[in-house]
């Protein structure tokens, strides 16, 4: 069985706590739930998940929150690590998400 190393920290917000995990490649989940969603589909996947708790965070990440959160940032730098994103359906959403402006609403209808 496969181990995947997952590096996470708690991030408190304005919109409430937010569990961020990075491997080795980046960023790899960002959700308001303790990674229950994660566990299931990594299980799926055959893969054991280590996740190691950073109390000191990922610094140039929290800066990047905070100046987002502060309305001083509309973009973020960094990488992202899409081990967790398994169909085409799911990379079809997530790269129509990244065309989305910041402050811009979209409503999809089928």
């Amino acid at each position: 069985m496969v181990e995947k190393k997952i590096s996470y920290f708690v991030k408190i917000t304005p919109v409430g706590k937010i569990y961020i995990g990075m491997t080795e490649k980046g960023i790899c989940l960002v959700s308001f739930e303790n990674f229950s969603r994660s566990r299931e589909i990594s299980s799926k996947k055959g893969e054991h998940i280590k996740f190691i708790k950073k109390e000191e965070g990922f610094p140039e990440l929290e800066k990047q929150l905070e100046e987002y959160f502060s309305k001083k940032r509309k973009k973020f730098n960094g990488t992202l690590d899409l081990c967790f994103v398994n169909s085409p359906f799911e990379r079809n959403v997530l790269n129509a998400c990244f065309k989305i402006p910041y402050g811009k609403k979209v409503l999809i209808l089928k």
